[in-house]
């Protein structure tokens, strides 16, 4: 069998996958990346581009077709019993620290078409519906094996091996690399649905608190169209057959304000992980994205977090590959990217904690605590300051 030689494959073209395939575009480098997928997803999945990525959209000169397809959320209401009791504006806060001072609702099938296209008018594509099968190290160099379209065996080697498959990467496994951590005992709900709504503003993030559970509420592009987020209720635990009209009626009485839903589009239930590598390479084997670290949803940094990784690898791998750098740069992005792991587990471990334990001092800390001080992030410039740069990753520097 014929063995294709890359300098560099990436494996995954979720949005970590094409963004960097985009950068290795951008340099003229000599890459392969691959997916099992038929194309990119068409279910949203992840959905919200921090002001970090949109600068990084700007760069690539794709910012206007985000902002164009995209919902700007302007801040976050919480509520109680169907009443407001705290609101945070994000526009106030970032307008002098980035052009993008919003969280963009851009769901993530639309970050993929997007970078996608992208890829594609740079002359450069994805060899979909190829599954990596097999990985051996042979003479400096990575042999893939692989399956096109379900039959045909193909060979593929490589210097350098990227892994952007995702939480259960099969490059991370043929690496050997560790993936600490644990998972969530709570089972959630994600619903792409519609609802008329009373009284709630179309343009913030809404959370609704009770003791036993959080429901979120993002506006999403088109007329009342909305993702709803939340707890699964303990006693559908067992059920992997549950569908989304079977618990809206939970969801309602936990919300506590007049909704109405309708017309469903996806609907998914899901566990929830905390893990990351020990170590963002092994080798010339480097991890990005999920592949690298996976969290709870909180604040919304997960797609981000990837599609900057993507973005902080691809010009070091490609000026070392053309000769333009020598190898020990590499060592940079685990140096580099780690730390900000770290940080995003610990923040939203925390947060995530608060927010779905029922016991008493946690419940205590949702329903009262946090009510009052989110409100105190509005009349403190340098709260506001670091509440929006720590939600937006602006703050993410290389500074040491």
């Amino acid at each position: 069998m014929h063995t294709q030689h890359y300098d560099i494959i990436v494996s995954g073209a979720g949005p970590t996958g094409l963004m960097l395939a985009n950068e290795l575009s951008r340099f003229g480098v000599n890459f392969l990346l691959l997916d099992k997928k038929a194309g990119p997803t068409t279910e949203s999945r992840a959905l919200v581009v921090q002001a970090r990525s949109m600068e990084i959209y700007e760069q690539m000169g794709l910012s206007d077709e985000v902002e164009q397809e995209g919902r700007p959320a302007t801040g976050i209401s919480l509520y109680k019993k169907g009443k407001p009791v705290a609101s945070v504006f994000l526009g106030k806060m970032g307008e002098k620290i980035s052009p993008f001072p919003y969280a963009m609702i851009y769901e993530q099938n639309k970050n993929e078409d997007l970078l996608y296209r992208h890829l594609e008018s740079g002359g450069n594509t994805v060899h979909w519906n190829t599954e990596c099968t097999n990985i051996i190290e042979k003479d400096g160099l990575y042999f893939l094996d692989a399956v096109q379209d379900g039959t045909i065996p193909a060979r593929y080697s490589c210097r350098y091996l990227v892994a952007c498959d995702g939480g259960k990467s099969l490059v991370r496994d043929f690496a050997g690399m560790p993936f600490n951590g644990g998972t969530y005992e709570n089972v959630f709900f994600v619903a792409d649905t519609h609802a008329r709504t009373a009284g709630l503003s179309p343009d913030m993030l809404s959370l609704f608190l009770t003791r036993e559970a959080i429901t979120m509420l993002l506006p999403m592009k088109g007329v009342e169209r909305i993702r709803l987020l939340g707890a699964l209720p303990k006693k559908y635990y067992h059920r992997d057959d549950i569908q989304f009209e079977e618990i809206a009626g939970e969801v309602k009485k936990n919300m506590q304000v007049p909704v109405e839903f309708y017309d469903t589009q996806w609907y998914s239930t899901y566990k929830l992980h905390y893990k990351k590598v020990d170590h963002f390479n092994k080798g010339n084997i480097f991890f990005a994205g999920d592949a690298a670290h996976v969290h709870s949803p909180a604040g919304g940094q997960g797609m981000n977090t990837g599609l900057q990784d993507a973005y902080n690898l691809g010009w070091k791998l490609s000026l070392v590959v053309k000769g333009k750098a020598s190898a020990p740069l590499l060592n940079s992005y685990h140096e580099e990217r780690n730390p900000v792991a770290e940080q995003l587990l610990k923040t939203t471990d925390r947060l995530f904690t608060v927010m779905t334990n029922s016991n008493n001092f946690f419940a205590f800390v949702k329903l009262f605590v946090v009510p009052r001080v989110l409100p105190m992030v509005n009349k403190f410039k340098r709260l506001r300051t670091a509440w929006f740069k720590g939600i937006s990753q602006t703050q993410v520097n290389y500074h040491t």
